[in-house]
């Protein structure tokens, strides 16, 4: 294995770490707001995305067959060396192994921040990761890689 592709696993296990640190701390803060716009909250919730009421059972079958295959596209990335695309990849996994960890032991997913645009928007850092992952895939595909 070389240099970068172990400096990525050990990124990913740090960022999951991070994102499990952050929700506990917020779990254990005394409910507020830091502001109007943008503020630490306790939300757990217990919809599918974009607020989709969804069985539970459901959210998790199809977080586990997601996960699944996300890892499979990440392992033919790793055996061929696209670190671009096996970044973009490995935060959606980790981001989505984060919220998949919410949903199984808590019932749902652990939201830490909301932003009052327009209706408003729980999100966490799994979340984040989720974003920056899909957005890191699209663009891997309009640039060319290097090995």
């Amino acid at each position: 294995m070389n240099k970068s592709r172990a400096i990525l696993i050990w990124l990913v296990f740090i960022l999951f770490l991070f994102d499990r640190l952050l929700k506990k701390i917020v779990i254990h803060l005394a409910p507020g707001t830091s502001d109007d716009f943008f503020y630490f909250t306790l939300y757990i919730n217990k919809s599918g995305p974009f607020s989709l009421a969804l069985p539970s059972v459901f959210l998790i079958a199809i977080a586990t067959v997601v996960l699944i295959w996300l890892t499979y596209l990440g392992w033919q990335f790793f055996k061929v060396k696209n670190l671009n695309r096996l970044l973009g990849i490995s935060l959606m996994l980790v981001g989505g192994f984060s919220n998949f960890w919410d949903r199984v032991l808590v019932g749902g997913v652990i939201d830490i921040w909301y932003l009052s645009i327009l209706t408003g928007l729980n999100f966490n850092l799994a979340d984040i990761y989720l974003l920056v992952g899909v957005l890191i895939l699209v663009l891997s595909y309009y640039r060319p890689y290097s090995k």
